[in-house]
């Protein structure tokens, strides 16, 4: 509820802004101000609502448990062992890449 109550205040924080917007046209400086304060809630925003997605996806059982990759050579002779090095080689590094 905390995530949906943030949110809301967020949208209205939004909504002001652009009301703001729209009525300070004559001040440059307010304007220029009301714009930055605009896309930075817009980003906070976006932010609260890719942590509501999340919150409300169930979790998985398998969430904390590592992974166990196994890549075998087919039939092929030598050129198959040597394809199935380079997929294992990539795996391991798009893995340490991500930080798994």
């Amino acid at each position: 509820m905390e995530l949906i109550n943030d949110l809301r205040a967020k949208q209205k924080e939004i909504d002001g802004l652009k009301s703001l917007v729209s009525e300070s046209s004559d001040d440059k400086d307010m304007l220029d101000m009301a714009v930055s304060e605009l896309g930075e809630a817009v980003e906070e925003e976006k932010r609260l609502q890719t942590l509501l997605l999340k919150s409300l996806l169930p979790k998985d059982e398998a969430d904390e448990r590592d992974c166990i990759l196994e890549v075998r050579a087919g039939t092929g002779g030598e050129e198959a062992s040597l394809f199935a090095m380079d997929i294992c080689r990539m795996y391991e590094r798009y893995s340490q890449k991500k930080g798994w």
